[in-house]
């Protein structure tokens, strides 16, 4: 598919679009959703974000980090970004366990002008 395409239609061409997408969901699933938990409950916290992402994957992946390497990254709205990695050098689980993510997120009650929704 990719061979009879230029370079700028890559970039713009849905067809081959959608297949990167479909292609890229398993690595997805893998690599990035298991970051998501905080912010997709409890939204934006901006540079906040970044390591709301980090405790997300501990509390969900702790056993699995031991030896691995995480690549965090942030970018502001102007010209200021932030790139660097953590080496996992032993287990993350006692992080996990005090945290406690998943279940401080199940107990949260919606307030609304001082009461309980």
């Amino acid at each position: 598919m990719q061979e009879n395409l230029s370079l700028d239609e890559q970039y713009t061409d849905r067809t081959f679009l959608k297949h990167l997408v479909d292609v890229s969901k398993p690595t997805y699933a893998d690599m990035v959703q298991p970051t998501e938990l905080i912010t997709k409950q409890c939204g934006n916290s901006y540079c906040g974000s970044t390591y709301a992402g980090l405790l997300s994957l501990v509390a969900n992946k702790a056993k699995d980090l031991v030896g691995d390497r995480i690549l965090m990254f942030s970018y502001g709205s102007g010209l200021a970004a932030t790139k660097f990695s953590i080496k996992v050098e032993g287990s993350v689980e006692h992080i996990a366990e005090k945290a406690d993510v998943h279940n401080r997120l199940a107990v949260r009650r919606a307030v609304c002008k001082g009461k309980s929704v």
